[in-house]
């Protein structure tokens, strides 16, 4: 660690960066852009767009592509709008359309596909080839994220191993036995039962009527809507979702691989048409009771509908839900998946072949292109509405995962989001950004020395010994290199941490020997840990879970940044260089 003196230091204005990408891309949509900034005239910027339908060639749907993605997710852009109005709006719409599908669909009075009866039916028997039966006890899992009884700060594993599993009243005793036979010591630590092998003190579990609605941040030009769960039925919701995501695995659609997948369906259906990519709107909250009802084998159904929420309070109010369950829920994306995978099989039994080739992806959908159609037309009959700006069946692109492809040229844009609280992160975050953005622009093989000026004003508001340049490879402050396999601009440096400044190789640059260099770097030191208390039941509790004696550091905790140092580096002079 190097101790200097503190450094007074002052982050760019996001105009003026913003100001430099556009004037560096330089088309027509980047001057709009860059008018509509000048002036202040915020929501109308947010409201252009770079369609893939308008453009013959992928360099120029890239390039206006980039501008929109330059500020879309930018968390420096405000809006004039109610964001939070638009998301409860949108919530109340949801829960509409999931009313109507439920009146359709309890009515049985097909008005639509002539044979939904039958896609239903091999729906229905497809997952049940995938779920079997439900198993005795579900192994419960806290999950990363909030509950009812533990958010924001609190939300950490200590928190949540010291925190009674309030939870409705239909999970309470699946709740109860799954914490009995597999957490013990948490029945313990939380206060419910006093030895472990005394039984849990049912009554001392608190009741809550269900979920609770907030919003969280989704671009500049709208908030998500989720709903935060009880504390202990997010336990057994984790559990289902991850026996479903084994049973997916075990049946050949392994979720935790399935993007790579996608990835290269995408890219082939963008050169040959022969996948086309769908996605939907609002795909989670519009899955209808009725329609898991008729989807789902009765035992399931029954387990599932019991550990879900019910109401949900939004608004002050408590409302009885029309969806099956909701983003927030830990076992949605999971049942979501098998959902349309089951309807999409359900399509390829009846008009497909053998040999066609489905994957499902939360609502990412890719099948072959002669069925997509039919796919369109049977969602829609159960209740979904495909979401047109995201949905590719003729063209040259395709999207899926976050993978963007025209006539095969990779074109996902670069995003600038999740900028640091800290303002020398947040410089080396913003400088990274451009110049992914110059090598993206670059044609992945140099940098576009367009975005060279811009790029060296960002630096400049660095302090120069706060400046740690690196190569695009960096990796973890553990002193690990990433081996990067495919062109750097296929790949996003938001999934690298912003701990160099990555640039190309200089001969000003301090080297050890040969091709190994000493590069320094930023550390995070996080303040503020959460350290199991001095109750013994407690501690003993965080230690059978895995937490270390050090305490875990919670989300949004405050953190300094140091200046460290690493070796064995390689870097060369031509990765990440700006063109002549």
């Amino acid at each position: 660690m190097i101790k200097s003196k503190p450094v007074q230091q002052e982050l760019i204005p996001t105009k003026t960066y913003l100001q430099g990408i556009f004037e560096a891309i330089g088309t027509p949509k980047a001057l709009s852009a860059s008018i509509l900034l000048k002036y202040n005239e915020i929501d109308q910027m947010l409201s252009l767009e770079a369609r893939p339908s308008d453009y013959l060639e992928a360099y120029m749907y890239l390039s206006d592509a980039q501008v929109i993605a330059s500020f879309r997710k930018n968390p420096a852009i405000g809006s004039t709008v109610d964001l939070e109005a638009i998301a409860v709006e949108k919530y109340f719409r949801a829960e509409a359309k999931c009313k109507d599908t439920n009146d359709y669909l309890r009515g049985r009075k097909y008005v639509g596909l002539t044979n939904l009866a039958g896609y239903l039916y091999s729906a229905k028997n497809f997952i049940q080839r995938i779920l079997g039966s439900v198993p005795t006890i579900i192994e419960p899992d806290f999950g990363p994220g909030a509950s009812s009884a533990c958010r924001g700060f609190e939300a950490t594993i200590v928190h949540k191993l010291s925190t009674q599993p309030e939870c409705t009243l239909l999970a309470r005793s699946l709740v109860v036995e799954s914490i009995r036979v597999l957490l013990p010591a948490y029945a313990v630590s939380c206060g419910i039962s006093d030895t472990y092998f005394e039984p849990i003190n049912t009554e001392s579990i608190p009741l809550v009527a269900g979920n609770t609605f907030t919003t969280v941040p989704k671009d500049s030009r709208s908030r998500r809507g989720i709903c935060v769960e009880p504390h202990g039925n997010i336990l057994t919701q984790k559990g289902a979702g991850n026996f479903i995501r084994k049973r997916l695995k075990r049946a050949g659609w392994d979720l935790n691989h399935l993007p790579l997948l996608h990835k290269e369906y995408a890219r082939m259906g963008s050169i040959d048409g022969s996948f086309a990519t769908i996605d939907l709107s609002s795909a989670s909250d519009t899955i209808s009771i009725e329609l898991v009802r008729e989807l789902l084998p009765p035992d399931w159904f029954d387990f599932l509908n019991r550990i879900r929420s019910h109401k949900t309070r939004i608004n002050g109010e408590w409302l009885k839900c029309e969806k099956f369950s909701s983003m927030g829920n830990g076992f949605t994306f999971e049942l979501e998946t098998l959902i349309f995978l089951s309807l999409c099989h359900a399509v390829k039994l009846e008009r497909g072949q053998k040999e066609d080739i489905i994957s499902v992806f939360g609502d990412d959908i890719i099948v072959p292109t002669h069925l997509s159609h039919c796919v369109i037309d049977l969602l829609k009959e159960c209740g979904f509405d495909t979401n047109p700006d995201k949905t590719f069946v003729d063209g040259p692109f395709r999207e899926s995962c976050g993978f963007d492809f025209f006539s095969g040229v990779p074109v996902r844009p670069t995003f600038i989001k999740e900028v640091s609280r800290n303002v020398t992160e947040a410089s080396y975050t913003i400088a990274n950004r451009i110049r992914e953005i110059a090598y993206n622009l670059g044609h992945n093989s140099l940098c576009d020395k367009r975005f060279k000026r811009i790029w060296d004003m960002v630096v400049r508001t660095i302090p120069y010994e706060l400046r740690c340049f690196g190569p695009a490879s960096f990796g973890s402050s553990r002193c690990t290199f990433r081996s990067i396999e495919v062109p750097f601009g296929q790949l996003s440096m938001d999934s690298l941490n912003d701990q160099v400044i990555a640039c190309e190789y200089k001969p000003s640059f301090k080297c050890r020997k040969g091709w190994s260099f000493r590069v320094s770097y930023l550390a995070r030191i996080t303040r503020n840990r959460v350290i199991p208390p001095s109750d013994g039941r407690i501690q003993l509790a965080c230690a059978l879970y895995g937490v270390p004696s050090v305490g875990v550091s919670p989300r949004g905790s405050g953190y300094t940044v140091v200046k460290r140092h690493t070796t064995s580096c390689i870097w060369s002079s031509s990765d990440f260089a700006w063109s002549d």
